[in-house]
């Protein structure tokens, strides 16, 4: 007889196509299916999670999700039907949406200088804010674009504010290379971080995240398994070091600073953490 071991799980209708359909926040965790957002809070009497609310408003296919930066009970998501949506999850409340005829929000993420504040573009520019809290009579809920950060000449793959320095954004793109916007800087557009005069197989930018203990460096994973950290106190970022997965079957997916052990992150692949 033969024995048949579990080695892997992905929830019912969870997305591995999209990048920013799972965050978390204290004490919960959220991942968006196709059309509805499950959220899961632990509980320490019974030592696990448990499915705590759906969400679900969308017609279409959820693009994005991003808990509020600094309200466990403020999540927002995007999708391909042109709306974006902020909810209430301990009220199960839909607070406010926002429809965006001109570009489907394939990217968002919380303004760091506004808690009240998102950020989203369809990837190829601009990139917009909307503070969802305001109100525009019959207009009704509106956006605007960030003039410093118009169309880009590769597809936008990630966008990362650093949390804790204001005015510091990278962009990354699908030709594998960064933007830089720092505030009482000049930008620094597409920067090839291959090394030397050659630029080939350098892989799209999967993920990319600011240092919590540092203002200057940013983490930079690539899908064809690439790790680099960059310093961007240079006039041009610069390269501090450069790692390469062994295997090339491996890509990573995501990666997150240990805020209890500086220096320290781990990385997750499509079907495996590293």
């Amino acid at each position: 007889m033969t024995l048949v071991r579990q080695i892997a799980l992905i929830s019912a209708g969870c997305q591995p196509w999209n990048l920013n359909v799972v965050d978390s926040t204290g004490s919960r965790f959220a991942y968006a299916a196709t059309l509805a957002i499950y959220i899961y809070e632990w509980d320490p009497e019974g030592n696990q999670f448990y499915l705590h609310s759906i969400m679900s408003e969308h017609k279409k296919t959820i693009s994005a999700i991003a808990w509020n930066l600094k309200d466990k009970d403020i999540l927002a998501s995007s999708s391909v039907d042109f709306k974006i949506c902020v909810w209430h999850v301990t009220k199960r409340k839909l607070l406010a949406s926002l429809n965006t005829p001109h570009a489907i929000p394939a990217l968002m993420s919380w303004f760091p200088s506004d808690e009240d504040c998102l950020a989203y573009c369809d990837g190829k520019g601009p990139l917009c804010l909307w503070k969802y809290t305001e109100k525009n009579g019959r207009e009704g809920p509106v956006s605007h674009p960030l003039k410093e950060i118009s169309a880009v000449s590769s597809t936008i793959t990630q966008i990362s504010w650093h949390r804790t320095a204001p005015g510091r954004l990278a962009l990354g793109h699908a030709d594998g290379t960064i933007s830089l916007y720092l505030q009482g800087k000049k930008p620094q557009l597409h920067v090839k971080l291959g090394g030397g005069s050659t630029f080939t197989d350098a892989g799209s930018v999967s993920w990319l995240l600011w240092d919590p203990f540092s203002q200057n460096y940013l983490l930079i994973c690539t899908t064809n398994g690439r790790l680099q950290l960059i310093d961007s106190s240079t006039d041009v970022a610069s390269v501090i070091t450069t790692y390469s997965l062994p295997s090339k079957a491996v890509t990573i997916k995501c990666a997150a600073w240990l805020t209890e052990a500086p220096g320290a992150f781990v990385t997750g692949a499509f079907k495996t953490k590293a």
